[in-house]
């Protein structure tokens, strides 16, 4: 009885560490998953800090163009930088999306382009006034450049969502099968071990059950009665020491009778 009870234990804390290891494989692959998740929230995030940054520039530009205030050209310097970190971010981010870098080098050029187009624009208001700045805007192409810049922009952000919902679905999937291993292992080690309880008492519970009918018959007067179960565990070896106790009980009745 004392080998089968070891194997069982050792089943139960083999069911335990295999559990564990499957939960901790399970939790990894889920930071894992959510720090792709985060990665990607960040780079749709920077594309549209791109899109907003040029939209003020352009928005800032405009002001002074229409009314003249400098007032309109102060943050223009601190958007443009910030553009410029987000442009170089942006590429570190899809440093792994072909299709990305093409798009990024692709609106580069023409964010420059159409920074400079409007920075030009900002000269000719200050030194030859409003009339000047609307014959410029007049022969030009930028209102298009804008428009091809935007798209390039939302193309990004669109193909990054796409991408955040296959994350999000993946993080899913992950958690769920993470929850499985450690339920469904948690739930083995607990069936296991209350198996082998059950067993083990089951056990204890009869063979206590056939010393008490030993001691009865002792004293009752029967010495004839053996203990039925002599095994190498604990239980064996009382079952042993009573069989002899009851065996020199009987030798000695029958010296004395005789």
């Amino acid at each position: 009885m004392k080998m089968p009870r070891q194997v069982g234990y050792g089943l139960a804390m083999l069911f335990m560490a295999l559990a564990a290891t499957a939960a901790y494989q399970g939790i990894e692959n889920l930071l894992d998953a959510y720090g792709s998740l985060r990665h990607t929230f960040r780079t749709v995030s920077t594309a549209q800090d791109m899109r907003t940054d040029l939209l003020e520039i352009r928005g800032d530009y405009l002001g002074y163009l229409l009314n003249g205030n400098a007032h309109f050209l102060v943050s223009i310097g601190a958007l443009r930088n910030h553009l410029n970190e987000s442009q170089g971010l942006l590429r570190t981010l899809t440093v792994d999306n072909p299709a990305q870098h093409n798009r990024i080098d692709a609106v580069g050029p023409l964010i420059d382009q159409r920074l400079t187009r409007l920075a030009r624009l900002a000269r000719v208001r200050k030194d030859r006034g409003l009339p000047a700045v609307l014959l410029e805007m007049g022969q030009t192409t930028t209102r298009d450049i804008t428009a091809e810049i935007l798209s390039l922009l939302v193309a990004i952000e669109n193909d990054e969502r796409n991408l955040l919902n296959t994350r999000e679905q993946a993080v899913e999937l992950t958690a769920q099968r993470a929850t499985r291993i450690i339920l469904y292992g948690t739930l083995s080690c607990f069936a296991v071990l209350a198996f082998l309880g059950i067993t083990t008492r089951l056990s204890i519970a009869r063979r206590l059950g056939e010393f008490q009918q030993l001691v009865t018959s002792v004293k009752e007067g029967d010495l004839t009665h053996k203990s039925a179960r002599e095994s190498s565990d604990e239980m064996g070896q009382l079952a042993r020491g009573m069989t002899a106790t009851t065996s020199r009980q009987t030798q000695f009745a029958l010296k004395t009778i005789f």
